[in-house]
């Protein structure tokens, strides 16, 4: 068994169906259909490109849409439904917002501990001068990992709430539903990854060796091999070369991990919100008809 896991906590299950509409469907309904299947079928253990991709992916469904909103047939339809959606989008929005605000903050620590440590290794000094930056950067860890789970709980609360119906489109906006929860719901497991704050220089050598060997392979995912690399920094009464160059390498990683994930967020944070002033519009053409 692996000495740690990011699969602590499981992730909730989300029953996710599969969805195929007749062949004369509009051309937007089958792009929809094709991205909403890739992206509720996941790998277990995703890593973090897959989840960028993920993210992208949701954006670009959220454009299409966009466009198959602007149909008069597509508005007459989801009338009775646009105020749910709008509710929804509320809270996918924040989820957005507040994800992106702790990757921030983990990039903005992280670059201080960077910093440090380049500081340390060209004045030759002992790795305890880091000990502040390394405070701050577990402080971050912690607090994306609290906002994560808060959020995953409100996904776990929020089920859908159309229920089953023969038309085609209502279908598709549930499975919409249903697809941004399982796509928000991963990359929340990942940035929650379990923090490693141990003191590995009183574990058994077996149990270290086991440590080292997740550490080498993928069952850890960046922000957790940046855990361990900083720790064993801190065990150690003087740090070799060798230990903060591999250091400093997990730590470019996990900076170029969390600008993806920036990147995506700001970008799905954009096409939900275009979703919403279209679904606004239809309110208010609506009322004034």
């Amino acid at each position: 068994m692996p000495v740690f896991s990011p699969k602590t906590t499981p992730p909730p299950s989300y029953k996710v169906r599969s969805v195929s509409f007749p062949a004369r469907s509009n051309p937007t309904i089958h792009k929809i259909q094709q991205n909403l299947n890739k992206l509720t079928s996941p790998p277990k253990t995703p890593s973090s490109e897959t989840l960028h991709l993920q993210l992208s992916g949701l954006g670009d469904t959220y454009k299409s849409v966009q466009h198959l909103l602007q149909s008069p047939l597509t508005q007459k339809t989801l009338t009775q439904k646009v105020p749910q959606m709008l509710d929804d989008l509320i809270h996918f929005l924040d989820i957005c917002s507040n994800t992106r605000d702790c990757i921030l903050s983990v990039k903005q620590s992280l670059r201080q501990l960077q910093s440090s440590l380049r500081r340390t290794q060209a004045a030759g000094s002992d790795q305890f001068t880091i000990e502040t930056d390394v405070t701050a950067y577990f402080h971050s860890r912690k607090k994306m990992k609290k906002e994560a789970a808060k959020f995953m709980s409100l996904l776990k609360i929020k089920k859908p709430q159309f229920g089953e119906n023969d038309d085609h489109l209502l279908n598709l906006i549930q499975l919409l539903r249903e697809g941004s929860c399982v796509v928000f719901n991963s990359i929340l497991v990942y940035l929650s990854a379990p923090i490693l704050k141990k003191r590995y220089k009183y574990w058994p050598p077996l149990m270290f060796s086991k440590l080292v060997s997740e550490v080498q392979g993928e069952k850890m995912n960046e922000m957790q091999k940046v855990d361990f690399a900083v720790n064993d920094l801190m065990e150690e009464t003087e740090c070799s070369p060798e230990k903060m160059e591999s250091a400093q390498r997990m730590m470019e990683d996990l900076e170029l991990s969390m600008e993806g994930f920036e990147i995506e967020l700001e970008g799905l944070f954009r096409e939900l919100i275009h979703t919403r002033v279209t679904l606004l519009n239809i309110v208010s053409h609506s009322i004034i008809s």
